[in-house]
């Protein structure tokens, strides 16, 4: 019996709930390996709006600790 026959007869010894979740699943799956990935954002772009500001190798940033209480010039 090859993979195919076996994934359309299994399912049929199930009730109709949990075929509906068989169903559910092979969806998930072929979304899950379907199409290109895109892209993860950088942390420091979704933050860009925010209006957070972090350290970036070694250097301070406007509002970093060594700013905090000084008053801008």
């Amino acid at each position: 019996m090859t993979i195919e026959e076996q994934v359309l007869e299994k399912p049929r010894d199930l009730p109709p709930d949990k075929q509906k979740e068989v169903l559910g699943f092979v969806d998930f799956l072929k979304e899950k390996n379907g199409g290109p990935k895109k892209p993860r954002r950088s942390l420091l772009g979704l933050w860009a709006d925010l209006n957070i500001h972090t350290y970036h190798r070694g250097r301070h940033r406007r509002g970093s600790p060594r700013n905090v209480g000084r008053l801008p010039a």
